[in-house]
């Protein structure tokens, strides 16, 4: 990824910032000098306490949510900055040793404070501070100085926006996107939209000095506020989420050769060497969430309409995919919604297999552009991992969770319909992998046959577990099922004509209740017999009404309802972003379910995770915008309504509090 691979096109460096307080807006600047595990020269050296958390003596990094910061404080986007080196341009750069420089903060009003660098006393600063800011809940605001960039993350010390990115997302939106919602240190151009996520791990150079990329930038509610009136206008966590798939724009940088970089200087990526690697404290679940570049290993034809693509992952981590996982493929050059959850319907090694079904949009595009050797912007793995010991499936986004081990005889039974049938393949890979002797029924509904996917790797599949027996409905005609019946998997395959009913659903439960295994010819068990059928467990996959009629059918049998798990395939879509009032005044009492005193809730007070963040009682966050789920609880009474559409809405009896208001008393819960 060159300047000459892009196309001849010279990649350049547009603009430097520098953001001398965290959450007030920058100040830019020719040029700038950078050295290994420093960011640029003033960037986020101070910082405003809200005065609702206690003041922290000594220093160091600390999170966000102590200071005030644009995605709770809007207003700080009106505020200016500058920086100027006393005696002028002349007298040399703000970052040569030994410079004195004035920092000069001006609030709305056109009111003003300043301080000098180096060894600043706050004190003039922080006067101004308690006249602009409101009393806290623990105290007054608080300019502070920690002897620590106060960045997002504690290694996240230069951020780059890829200028071309930024055009991207404006005309998908058809909103105007200004780049300084971004809030970045160094902005290119000339880097084709979104290839700057395939930077991570590279090195690149920038005038004299060099970088790593180690991390995409996720995006959270400050993105939505408009950098010069501070009006919330543009719910980009959500448009990101909802048109691409993920919520980055943007990448972390750390300097690891010393140098002076200059507006204008040309931007080349390093051959690949040394891998950068990733912030030491960002968490795996995080990373699997990061957008990179994944390589078609091979391709492979399954059946008519239905190709399969194995994925090397640049980062390694799909490779620990869980069955039942799924991969998210990015196709930016694409009309929005631009996404896709594939199964990772196989693991061998470090690649993963994934079978796309030829239904139009971004499956179609797979189909026809993509072979060996080529390119994908991936994410994942996500979802859930279906234990195959039997215990239950275990909700996760984390690339190290792995199949089970055990040898446990828990009872399976999984439904699945046309493409529907991938999960399934996980699942009896993984069983086959840990020597299973589980009892296994599957049951898969298609038009044909040969329209089957995967047919000859789940024959063998099915063969290698002593206890398992497959059922085909066939709903194209009536089949000849006596080759396939009688020479596969030990006669353990049975195929009918039409739809399973309600009863062959219950049969299934029974038959895996006492122990599986019989072939075609073999006697239906009683109801009842071997263990009981509240002990099996049951994976659904496939078109909503067959879910929730082998639901229904397998509750009658007597399988519990917490034991029959459905893989949901989410369908990208485009959600209202625009924010709403809150349809009642309230007041409302809001428990948050922590043991504490209820918080009193009006319209003022903002969504829900305002009003308990308001009153001390922590509750996890990110996004802010109803796009990540992070902020997601359970609701365990009264009724909520939403300031901006969830991208994907939470299961029944759980919220997002990002962006819920209360529409009566309510009870929340984690």
């Amino acid at each position: 990824m060159t300047a000459r691979e892009q196309g001849d096109t010279t990649v350049t460096l547009a603009r430097i910032t520098r953001y001398p307080v965290k959450g007030l807006p920058g100040t830019s600047t020719a040029s700038a000098a950078v050295a290994p595990g420093e960011g640029l020269g003033f960037d986020r050296v101070l910082a405003i306490e809200t005065g609702d958390s206690e003041h922290v003596e000594g220093g160091g990094w600390r999170r966000r949510g102590a200071f005030h910061h644009v995605a709770k404080n809007p207003s700080l986007v009106r505020f200016g900055t500058a920086l100027e080196r006393e005696g002028g341009a002349e007298a040399g750069s703000i970052d040569d040793p030994g410079a004195v420089v004035r920092l000069i903060v001006t609030d709305p009003q056109g009111t003003s404070a300043s301080i000098r660098f180096p060894d600043p006393d706050l004190a003039p600063l922080d006067a101004a501070v308690r006249e602009w800011f409101p009393h806290g809940r623990t105290g007054d605001a608080a300019v502070v100085a920690p002897g620590a960039r106060l960045w997002d993350w504690e290694n996240a010390l230069i951020s780059l926006i890829n200028l071309e990115t930024v055009a991207a997302l404006q005309e998908h939106t058809g909103r105007e996107v200004d780049d300084r919602r971004f809030r970045g240190n160094l902005l290119v151009s000339g880097l084709p939209a979104w290839s700057e996520f395939g930077l991570v791990g590279r090195t690149i150079s920038i005038g004299d000095a060099r970088f790593e990329v180690f991390q995409p930038t996720d995006r959270c509610r400050a993105t939505a506020v408009d950098p010069l009136s501070g009006a919330v206008d543009l719910n980009v966590p959500a448009q990101l989420a909802a048109r691409f798939g993920h919520m980055f724009c943007g990448v972390y940088l750390r300097p690891v050769a010393a140098g002076r970089i200059a507006v204008g200087d040309a931007v080349s990526v390093l051959p690949p060497g040394a891998r950068a690697g990733v912030a030491p404290d960002a968490p795996i679940e995080a990373i699997a969430e990061w957008p990179r570049l994944a390589t078609v290993s091979r391709r492979e034809h399954v059946t008519d309409g239905i190709e399969s693509l194995w994925l090397d992952d640049a980062a390694g981590l799909l490779a620990g995919a869980g069955p039942g996982q799924h991969v998210r493929v990015h196709l930016p050059d694409e009309p929005s919604p631009n996404w896709r959850n594939y199964t990772i319907s196989a693991v061998e090694g470090a690649s993963v297999r994934i079978t796309v079904k030829r239904i139009g949009g971004i499956s179609s595009v797979l189909h026809e552009r993509f072979g060996a050797g080529t390119e994908l912007l991936v994410s994942g793995p996500f979802g859930l991992v279906h234990d195959v010991a039997g215990t239950g499936s275990t909700a996760t986004t984390s690339a190290t969770s792995t199949a089970a081990t055990s040898t446990a005889e828990h009872p399976l039974v999984l439904v699945t319909a046309g493409i529907g049938v991938t999960p399934a393949v996980a699942i009896l890979r993984a069983l086959v992998a840990a020597g299973s002797r589980a009892p296994v029924e599957l049951l898969h509904v298609d038009r044909s046959q040969q329209g089957v996917a995967h047919l000859d790797e789940i024959l063998d599949l099915v063969d290698a577990l002593p206890n398992a027996s497959l059922t085909l409905h066939l709903t194209g005609g009536d089949p000849d099922s006596s080759a396939l019946a009688t020479t596969r998997a030990g006669g353990r395959v049975r195929v009918r004509t039409g739809r399973p009913s309600h009863d062959d659903l219950a049969a299934a439960a029974c038959r895996a209740a006492a122990g599986g295994g019989r072939g075609h010819d073999g006697a239906e068990p009683s109801r009842g017999a071997g263990r009981a059928v509240a002990e099996v467990t049951a994976h659904l996959c496939g078109p909503p009404g067959l879910l929730d009629a082998s639901r229904r059918a397998l509750e009658g049998a007597g399988i519990a309802r917490e034991r029959i798990h459905f893989d949901v395939f989410y369908t990208p879509r485009l959600t209202d972003e625009a924010p709403r009032v809150p349809p009642r005044p309230g007041p409302f009492t809001v428990d948050p379910g922590d043991g504490g005193a209820p918080i009193e809730w009006r319209p003022a007070a903002g969504a829900l995770l305002d009003v308990a963040e308001a009153a001390g009682r922590g509750w996890p966050s990110a996004c802010r915008s109803g796009a990540c789920g992070t902020c997601e609880g359970a609701l365990r009474s009264g009724t909520i309504a939403y300031l901006v559409d969830p991208v994907i809405t939470p299961p029944d009896g759980r919220i997002l509090t990002c962006c819920a208001v209360p529409t009566s008393d309510v009870v929340l819960g984690p």
